[in-house]
């Protein structure tokens, strides 16, 4: 059931079955699993604590409890409970490199340089798995940190500077511009990044329980009341493996329709949640795709064209990342790129400061 996103179904079977047999500890992490996805933090949170108190050794359940902690919980937190799980004994290659680079998106936001050189270093010794898919995306995380450490390392003048925090929540695109100060409408601000890792637009409007919107929504309850919040989803649904193109080609229905309808719901959806805290919001549109990220051109520039539209309407704003990378073609100069799917952090600077 909770494979089919059928979260509160799967949740009660497993209540009922430790209700009948509280014994039959095995169900807790299925239980617990069900729980985070379903949004229900706090249940999920008590369950993975008494599976791992029952076997303080599994490192399957180990792994599940730090990946949905590491979603909920503030990026500050995130180093303790990547550290808790590595403490766990017998973890496989691709949980100890995902612990570890989990903790190193927490010390980039946190632009804490020697702690991230560090577990870039420990991930480097983790043994390669070349064929398992969840190590391959986690080294894409450490390929990009990599480069971002050092381009903050050749770009030192770019980070000078002190100002009230502009916070910025999203994909890993959230974390391009940790620690980047900038001069907005006359003001001075040093950004401030919340990764929700590998949200989707689409996450945040389904109509079925999630745990990425729900861990959105927690994030948007800490903020200070009047905060500026810069959005900056979208790029993943536009892949051509993921999200809107295979949907498309799975269903046969139109792209336009498709994108038009996602885009609404998103601006309405971030909206709708920012009027909770009287947030001023910044919707970030997606780079023009490089080259070698596939041929998305369409569907970024529809999904772009629809964003700048609704967001018009708002009270909100549009920061434009799109133009000042596109080229006749539809795809990216690839000059501020710092890898096939990211931009250089000073893209950001171009976006607001102009």
């Amino acid at each position: 059931c909770g494979e089919m996103g059928q979260h509160e179904e799967s949740i009660s079977v497993y209540q009922a079955l430790l209700t009948k047999a509280p014994h039959y500890t095995k169900a807790l992490p299925n239980l617990a699993q069900g729980l985070m996805k379903a949004g229900r933090y706090e249940d999920g949170a008590d369950a993975f604590s008494r599976a791992l108190a029952v076997n303080p050794k599994d490192s399957r359940t180990a792994a599940l409890s730090m990946e949905f902690e590491c979603l909920y919980r503030p990026m500050r937190e995130r180093p303790s409970v990547c550290d808790k799980t590595l403490a766990t004994p017998g973890l496989s290659p691709t949980t100890r490199f995902t612990a570890i680079l989990y903790r190193a998106t927490a010390e980039w936001a946190a632009q804490d340089l020697p702690a991230l050189e560090k577990c870039l270093t420990e991930a480097g010794s983790v043994e390669q798995q070349p064929t398992d898919q969840g190590f391959i995306n986690m080294s894409i995380y450490k390929n990009f940190l990599t480069k971002l450490l050092a381009y903050r390392k050749e770009n030192p003048a770019l980070y000078a500077g002190r100002g009230e925090s502009l916070y910025l929540t999203g994909d890993s695109h959230s974390l391009t511009y940790a620690g980047l100060p900038l001069r907005v409408g006359g003001a001075d601000y040093k950004i401030e990044s919340h990764l929700i890792i590998g949200t989707k637009a689409w996450h945040l409007v389904t109509p079925a329980p999630d745990a990425r919107r729900e861990a959105l929504l927690r994030y948007i309850a800490r903020l200070p009341e009047g905060a500026k919040l810069i959005c900056a989803f979208g790029e993943i649904d536009c892949r051509v493996n993921t999200g809107i193109l295979p949907h498309v080609k799975k269903t046969g229905e139109n792209l336009e329709t498709i994108v038009a309808g996602l885009v609404r719901k998103y601006v309405a959806f971030m909206t709708e949640a920012a009027e909770r805290r009287s947030l001023r919001l910044i919707f970030l549109s997606v780079p023009a795709p490089h080259p070698a990220s596939g041929d998305r051109a369409r569907t970024i520039a529809l999904f772009n064209k629809e964003l700048e539209a609704r967001v018009r309407e708002s009270r909100h704003q549009y920061a434009d990342l799109y133009t000042p990378t596109l080229n006749e073609n539809g795809m990216s100069l690839g000059r501020i790129h710092i890898d096939n799917y990211h931009l250089k952090p000073e893209a950001l600077k171009i976006a607001l400061e102009s």
